[in-house]
């Protein structure tokens, strides 16, 4: 079960830009009700992201971290990893 996630903007900050998560939350809506394909979403968000400059891959390490200390409940889990955008098309 997942309590809580974060997003990061590629730089390691977590996303609290409110208009970005209610995009987000339309979007997951729209998937999750047949409305709007996850396919087509994804190859729109992809073209939106190659029109920004960000982070090349070879900057962001893949790397997982499990932590039983900071919780006596529950085992958090830290991923970080870059999309493979090519495999998304």
């Amino acid at each position: 079960m997942i309590r809580a996630f974060q997003v990061s903007d590629g730089r390691g900050a977590a996303l609290q830009d409110e208009t970005i998560w209610h995009r987000f939350g339309q979007d997951l809506r729209g998937v999750i009700l047949g409305q709007l394909s996850s396919r087509e979403l994804i190859k729109t968000l992809r073209r939106d992201l190659l029109a920004k400059p960000g982070p090349r891959a070879h900057e962001i390490q893949t790397r997982v971290e499990f932590d039983n200390v900071v919780s006596d409940r529950y085992t958090v889990i830290d991923i970080r990893a870059t999309i493979a955008w090519d495999s998304c098309t």
